[in-house]
């Protein structure tokens, strides 16, 4: 979808910022409604947002320190130009900007217009499952996250790292989702801006086949027009001459007989 230029990857690292962003946003307000909550159920899932809400921020990083050490210092102009005064837009890691360059390319392979038009309103269901299933793509994601030292012996330690790793597991869906929500928005807008071009230079296509046999009808028809026209003047102009003429005695002058001899005259 994006070229390997430095803007195209600043587009990239500014969407990945905004995915961050948007879960981050979700879970803290979750929290903030659950708060005071005694609820068994509701406690529980006060604990999972607060897990998944450090988890993401382990994803985070300041510009000052993405200036500094970045191995792509091309892809921060565009982060950096759309930046607000209080500089709160989302920068995230190198190695969650690489991941999301992963799943952009695996996205690029299945997003096509041939897809579209064999699945129609499944395809972005069929795309999120085949998404789901890439194990590389897991791999890689889960790879992102300090989920804390599994050879404890401690019960608590372990159940802290399964919490952890299912909370990891259930981002990742969620960071598809949301992936695939804003690049369906931008490549439907492609799609049709393509099929738009395509029927309309088709349509030139047939209007340049048929304009010659056209034209050529068109000018038969007109001539023959402009003649009944003609005749139809023709009769009107003899006709109301004709009337003229009776009215005052005047019509047609009979033609005179040439006799043999003046006699006869």
């Amino acid at each position: 979808m994006y070229s390997n230029t430095g803007f195209g990857l600043g587009k990239i690292r500014y969407i990945s910022g905004w995915c961050i962003a948007k879960l981050k946003h979700r879970k803290m307000k979750m929290v903030k409604k659950r708060l005071f909550s005694k609820q068994k159920k509701t406690r529980c899932n006060f604990v999972k947002a607060q897990t998944q809400i450090s988890l993401l921020e382990q994803l985070e990083t300041s510009s000052q320190d993405l200036e500094s050490n970045s191995k792509y210092a091309d892809s921060l102009q565009h982060t950096k130009s759309k930046q607000n005064i209080r500089h709160s837009l989302t920068n995230v890691t190198d190695p969650t900007f690489e991941f999301f360059l992963h799943l952009d390319k695996e996205v690029r392979v299945q997003e096509t217009a041939k897809n579209l038009t064999l699945h129609g309103e499944d395809f972005y269901d069929l795309m999120f499952s085949n998404l789901r299933a890439n194990t590389n793509l897991r791999a890689h994601w889960i790879g992102l996250f300090k989920l804390g030292h599994t050879d404890d012996d401690s019960d608590e330690e372990a159940s802290s790292v399964a919490l952890r790793l299912g909370q990891t597991e259930h981002l990742f869906e969620e960071v598809l989702r949301k992936f695939i929500k804003m690049s369906s928005a931008s490549f439907r807008k492609e799609f049709l801006r393509d099929m738009k071009i395509t029927h309309k230079e088709a349509h030139r296509k047939q209007i340049r086949i048929a304009g010659g046999k056209k034209v050529c009808n068109n000018l038969a028809k007109k001539s023959s027009h402009n003649k009944q026209t003609a005749k139809k003047t023709d009769d009107k102009k003899k006709h109301k001459q004709n009337k003229i003429g009776k009215a005052t005695g005047r019509g047609e002058k009979k033609a005179k007989i040439a006799y043999p001899c003046s006699v006869c005259d």
